[in-house]
């Protein structure tokens, strides 16, 4: 029922300044022109993206981390039908780990924030449906 034309592009960056350093950043950015006869079609892919992790080694045996996305609004499509609007996700997780060792085993401990900014939202078909805040754990692995 509908003629629609998809134009888009994508960059990522990959950068590591330094050996301890690592800096990717990942843009996309995508447009739909549509007749939105027989529905949203237009409107139904984020006009864009954004994906931004970094990591910074510090010394030997403590790593930091942060990875930051957002993916601008949209509404999902059934066959054409309009569901509810998306609102923009976007959301920061955060790392701060240490190396630790015990007898021959290599392992490591580690600090996590996810969803620092606490407004991070999952989707499901139909309609939004906002999911748990902010979450701070330890997590801890030891390889045999």
């Amino acid at each position: 029922m509908d003629d629609a034309t998809i134009k888009g592009g994508d960059f990522t960056l990959n950068w590591n300044p330094r050996q301890e350093t690592r800096v990717r950043l990942a843009l996309s950015g995508s447009h739909i022109t549509s007749t939105d006869q027989g529905g949203l079609y237009s409107q139904s892919v984020p006009a864009s993206t954004v994906a931004l992790f970094c990591s910074q080694q510090l010394g030997t045996d403590v790593d930091v981390s942060m990875n930051y996305q957002r993916v601008g609004s949209m509404f999902w499509t059934d066959a054409g039908v309009p569901k509810k609007p998306i609102p923009p996700i976007e959301y920061l997780n955060l790392r701060l780990a240490r190396k630790v060792s015990y007898r021959d085993s290599a392992g490591e401990l580690a600090l996590v924030v996810q969803n620092a900014l606490g407004n991070h939202t999952e989707y499901y078909v139909g309609a939004p449906r906002a999911v748990a805040g902010r979450a701070i754990f330890a997590q801890f692995s030891l390889g045999y």
